[in-house]
């Protein structure tokens, strides 16, 4: 038998805690130095962390190298490079979008983040989102008590859904179709603004929200 929370998973770290190297803050730099000479500048952070950065442009794709210093947690610090190649993708409409390559597993992506001295991705440095992490905190407590947390929590977005309904406010299609599949009718019965609902549907809505509980 295992100790006491060996049957736990430890909680994973959230991206909260790290700084993220985002392409937003770099699109203007790549854009206005083209395919020219290599440019370089300094990243800053509001932690007041900072590090250097050139960019270069290698058979016409752009790549970001990083010189930074790195203090791991036993042992002096350490002068590193990491270099970052970046990807572009074709808008719709014309245009290129940029993204920053994982190293690690080449994922595009918008942000990497900085955990044991590299920048890599959210999946590779395994991290969360806080609002993951928090989402589903009251299922122990609620398997205590015999009450399935995902079942009320979805019906209490059902019920925000219908008194926004009642009040006429707009719906979009999916939480229209989602409001129709709760009350178990066709969608077109779920009109927007202009639709009073009948006595009859608040019947069910009430019925259907008191099955979940």
């Amino acid at each position: 038998m295992g100790g006491y929370g060996s049957g736990r998973r430890p909680k994973k770290d959230m991206v909260e805690q790290y700084i993220n190297l985002d392409i937003s803050g770099l699109k203007r730099t790549i854009i206005a130095n083209r395919a020219g000479p290599a440019v370089g500048g300094t990243l800053k952070w509001s932690g007041g962390s900072s590090m250097g950065f050139e960019l270069h442009w290698l058979d016409g794709r752009p790549e970001l190298l990083l010189s930074y210093s790195y203090t791991p947690y036993t042992g002096e610090a350490q002068n590193r490079t990491q270099r970052i190649p970046i990807a572009t993708t074709a808008c719709p409409y014309g245009g290129v979008r940029y993204w920053l390559r994982c190293f690690a597993c080449s994922r595009r992506m918008k942000k990497l983040y900085f955990k044991s001295g590299v920048f890599a991705c959210r999946h590779c440095h395994q991290l969360v989102y806080r609002s993951a992490q928090a989402a589903h905190s009251d299922d122990k407590l609620g398997r205590s008590m015999g009450v399935r947390m995902r079942a009320l929590d979805w019906v209490y977005k059902v019920d925000d859904l219908m008194q926004r309904w009642y009040n006429k406010n707009h719906l979009t299609h999916g939480e229209r179709c989602k409001l129709a599949a709760a009350l178990g009718v066709p969608v077109g019965k779920v009109r927007n603004k202009w639709y009073q609902p009948a006595t009859r549907l608040k019947m069910v809505a009430a019925n259907a929200k008191a099955a979940f509980i």
